[in-house]
């Protein structure tokens, strides 16, 4: 006691700011401590549920597979097996380790397989109630989870809960709103198309692509619902809607081009050129050369190329040839490109004797592959 009484006397001697710096340490010692003590709980209790999926699954595996390959489906084994396996699941899945295991290990088996085994999968997993722990997981699960719980729905074709999926297309985490957008697609068809143009939430490039491949799996017969869309204020869905229509050959997109030519969305016009050379005709090139000198230089590209697939007869040219003289490296480049496809190599070869030097490296590049 006389030992710790001389300590803080001497404690109390010192300086005001050594007081202060002392204190502040000693309490960043103990929080790093106590932090410490956090951690490992949190890591221990981690790998114990972790190391207690693994086991779950090591335990049911050869069983699923039995059910997949070797048991017919109605016997009495099947049945029984599937009540232990239910059994199991009902005492272990408890937390969300175990279930996303499980759940991860029927997908990769569901996207490997096809067939008489897909089928049998998909029965496996709505015979053993993983839907309604999915759906659980949907509605209380923190945004991670919504993400599995979604992808899980949308592989297995759980239709009966379009619903609740739907009411997550413009959540909040990027993440879940896109797999949920392609989840609602999945299960509900042409049904979830309107709540897709109802969308305020940007779409990225990289969902769009996803979107229109799922699109284009439904066919001409939801072409209305789709073409809908281009009256949506959601830029990013006009751009989805024309990627859709260009993949799927739907001439009247066209007709709203010369609305959307000049639009401030640089990617919303790019895909007006896009469309115009995929679905439209020369006649419409008019239309793309008035735009040509406010562009910005990748939807100039896409001009040029526009125009190497509409004009047949050459009567542009001269345009092309301008552009291969006068532009930047990247726009000569491609005025090259499009006047050798469609004019030849022969042609190129006599127009090399008529532009300047500096140019000619473009049209070796473009003839013979190498600057």
């Amino acid at each position: 006691m006389n030992t710790f009484s001389e300590l803080w006397n001497q404690f109390a001697a010192k300086d005001v700011r050594f007081q202060i710096v002392f204190t502040f340490s000693f309490g960043l010692l103990v929080l790093s401590a106590v932090l410490f003590f956090i951690v490992l709980r949190l890591r221990k209790r981690k790998s114990k549920a972790d190391r207690k999926a693994k086991a779950l699954l090591a335990e049911i595996e050869p069983i699923i597979l039995a059910l997949i390959y070797e048991v017919e489906e109605g016997d009495k084994e099947w049945n029984a097996q599937l009540a232990y396996l239910r059994n199991e699941l009902n005492v272990s899945m408890y937390d969300f380790h175990s279930y996303a295991k499980v759940s991860d290990y029927l997908i990769e088996l569901h996207q490997q397989l096809e067939g008489e085994s897909a089928e049998r999968i998909e029965k496996i997993y709505k015979d053993l109630d993983l839907p309604r722990m999915t759906l659980e997981l949907l509605k209380n699960g923190p945004w991670h989870q919504k993400v599995k719980a979604l992808s899980a729905l949308s592989e297995f074709r759980i239709r009966r809960y379009l619903f609740e999926v739907v009411q997550y297309i413009d959540h909040d985490k990027r993440l879940v709103r896109d797999e949920a957008q392609f989840a609602a697609i999945v299960l509900g068809g042409r049904r979830a198309l309107s709540s897709i143009g109802e969308l305020t939430s940007p779409i990225s490039k990289w969902q769009q692509l996803r979107l229109m491949e799922q699109c284009a799996k439904l066919g001409d017969p939801v072409k209305p619902n789709i073409l809908d869309w281009m009256g949506s204020p959601n830029e990013s869905l006009t751009e989805l809607t024309l990627r859709i229509a260009i993949k799927m050959s739907w001439f009247e997109i066209i007709l709203n081009v010369p609305d959307l030519i000049g639009h401030k969305n640089t990617e919303i016009r790019r895909l007006c050129v896009q469309a115009v050379s995929e679905l439209g005709d020369s006649q419409m090139i008019s239309n793309l050369l008035h735009r040509f000198e406010v562009e910005s230089k990748s939807v100039q590209i896409e001009i040029i190329e526009a125009i190497a697939d509409l004009d047949i007869e050459g009567k542009h040219r001269s345009f092309l040839i301008s552009q291969l003289v006068f532009g930047d490296f990247d726009v000569s480049l491609a005025a090259a490109k499009a006047l050798e496809a469609t004019a030849g190599e022969g042609y190129m070869v006599e127009l090399k004797a008529t532009v300047p030097e500096d140019r000619h490296v473009i049209i070796d590049q473009v003839l013979y592959g190498a600057a």
